[in-house]
């Protein structure tokens, strides 16, 4: 962009990963996965919305076997708000979950539109703003209706095995796609009921009334006012700012004479 010396192009971050792994990720992580960075970020924004899907991310085995990817997608929600009476968040198998009916019900959805009981297979929690949930690959879940999730996880985001779509149609009527076979075949299920509660949950700040008490804070997308960046942020009063995750070099399309010049200047 520009026509003078500091004339500059924007680039795709993963193609800067592709042309120079071991300047943007390191040796260690190039010689673990290569030239894909490992992990990713997104809002999942359900308030004024729905469930999504209940679904699975492969684990390792299954992925590289069936998909041919190096690794898997573990992954964690931080609940960054919340809205409506009782919002949830679906994670985890019932204890003695009775996998062959859970297998039946998702097929009478499919086939004949027939609500699943999500909850007599899936166990579902209070959604609270700052809890964070770990879902391991191989986990069945879904955020409910009324969050906004920060989604921190692994890159693969290719591969979710859909089990139940709560009988949504789209504008021409139709079912979404659900590998539910490729679901069953990879479900892990060796933690159920409150093991599984102990294994996947935790907490990445005080409750809400403890937080005030101590002198934390928290910001959420759309409540930081006009003109700061729409990121979500929570830290205590009295700490600095956390450093940035990741700084990206800007690459210039100056000489490198120059771009040498510019960095002595700098």
């Amino acid at each position: 962009m520009g026509d003078g010396p500091e004339a500059e192009v924007e680039l795709p971050f993963q193609l800067l990963c592709v042309l120079h792994p071991a300047e943007f990720l390191g040796a260690a992580v190039h010689a673990r996965y290569g030239t894909s960075f490992p992990i990713r970020y997104d809002y999942l924004d359900t308030i004024d919305g729905g469930n999504l899907s209940l679904h699975l991310h492969p684990r390792e085995e299954y992925m590289r076997t069936r998909f041919g990817r190096p690794y898997t997608q573990h992954e964690t929600y931080y609940v960054t708000a919340v809205a409506g009476d009782d919002p949830r968040v679906y994670l985890g198998l019932q204890q003695d979950a009775d996998i062959d009916l859970m297998r039946k019900q998702v097929e009478g959805a499919i086939e004949r539109g027939e609500e699943m009981d999500v909850e007599r297979f899936v166990r579902s929690h209070p959604s609270e703003e700052g809890r964070l949930y770990m879902i391991p690959a191989g986990t069945p879940h879904a955020s409910g209706a009324g969050n906004l999730v920060l989604e921190v996880s692994a890159t693969p985001y290719l591969y979710s095995l859909r089990f139940y779509d709560w009988l949504r149609k789209d504008a021409r009527g139709n079912s979404r796609p659900l590998p539910y076979d490729h679901g069953f075949d990879d479900l892990d299920t060796r933690r159920q009921g409150a093991d599984a509660d102990r294994a996947r949950r935790g907490r990445l700040l005080p409750a809400p009334a403890a937080r005030r008490a101590t002198g934390a804070r928290g910001q959420v997308p759309g409540q930081l006012g006009p003109g700061r960046p729409h990121i979500s942020r929570r830290r205590r009063d009295r700490s600095p700012p956390p450093p940035p995750l990741l700084s990206i070099p800007r690459v210039s399309s100056a000489s490198p004479q120059r771009r040498r010049e510019l960095a002595a200047e700098a």
